[in-house]
């Protein structure tokens, strides 16, 4: 798998346009890049200040084994990129909507989850046969008020086999759903990654971008990791999606379909391999390693264009 992937990393980045000003909105400056030293040049008023912080880390990582070129660029450090817009780097972004996506600002802290995860996890045999999520109620919000996380906690709420709870609501959640359904059911505490691994299947469910923690943990543990499929229209993606794609690690099941899958054995031979390979894809995407080297590609990539 490890092999595979480290072949196939130029596929996550798409056509590289030529630099172009644009209007910069929440969370988005203009970055210039000279003699690996970075310069702001222009910046929108309202910025997240620990991720322009956590990006400068991993440049300044990258600069340590690799020449850097001298480029210009926008940086997205918003939740993500949701409309079309003129070229930026971003750390989410709507399927093929030709963004520049890059490691997000939460990789050390999954590299942290993914090794308590590789020292505290129990043995697949040792887990009982549910599916589990727990999480707060973000996401694409539907027009009755559904998100595909608060749907998928309601429509399996007595459920034997999916255990699916929202540890937090946004204070209108009773008037978007009209007191059409009680909340209490579908709601808990937090659930910490630890209890999670006692599940043989962990549920990957987008919120307002994709899951930048989760997804990674979920895949390096000894649980099969599945995603929950968006809808048509509000799917995000990661850096490092066109590997989940090519790959097909993990399993991406309709919301509706869940109860039917468990049905699967999880113990025969197909789906630990599936699990191993889930573990292998996991440990190299969130790596420092390839996370640098794939920064170097794509500012080079970028420097070619716009020379």
């Amino acid at each position: 798998m490890t092999s595979l992937l480290e072949q196939n990393l130029h596929l996550c980045i798409p056509p590289i346009r030529p630099y172009k000003k644009d209007e910069l909105e929440l969370s988005e400056m203009v970055v210039s890049l000279e003699d690996s030293m970075i310069r702001v040049k222009d910046r929108n008023w309202s910025q997240d200040e620990w991720r322009f912080l956590t990006f400068v880390n991993l440049l300044q990582d990258t600069a340590k084994s690799y020449k850097l070129p001298n480029v210009e660029f926008i940086l997205n450090m918003y939740e993500g990129v949701y409309r079309d817009k003129n070229q930026r780097f971003a750390y989410t972004a709507k399927p093929n909507s030709g963004q520049i996506l890059i490691p997000d600002a939460h990789s050390q802290e999954t590299r942290n989850k993914l090794l308590a995860v590789k020292n505290t996890d129990r043995p697949f045999c040792a887990k009982m046969k549910r599916a589990v999520f727990v999480g707060s109620d973000t996401g694409t919000r539907r027009l009755n008020g559904w998100t595909m996380r608060s749907l998928v906690s309601h429509a399996y709420k007595d459920s034997s086999k999916i255990y699916s709870k929202l540890s937090s609501l946004d204070n209108d959640a009773a008037k978007r759903f009209d007191e059409r359904i009680s909340l209490a059911p579908i709601c808990r505490q937090a659930m910490d990654v630890g209890h999670q691994l006692n599940f043989q299947v962990i549920l990957n469910i987008d919120g307002n971008s994709t899951s930048w923690e989760r997804l990674l943990w979920a895949m390096a543990s000894n649980s099969l990791c599945v995603y929950v499929k968006p809808f048509d229209g509000e799917a995000m993606c990661s850096w490092y999606y066109p590997l989940l794609e090519m790959t097909g690690v993990v399993p991406m099941i309709e919301y509706d379909r869940l109860e039917q899958f468990m049905e699967n054995d999880f113990s025969s031979d197909y789906w630990q391999q599936k699990i191993r390979d889930q573990k292998a894809f996991a440990e190299y995407v969130s790596s420092l390693d390839t996370q640098t080297k794939f920064l170097a590609m794509v500012l080079n990539k970028y420097a070619e264009v716009n020379k």
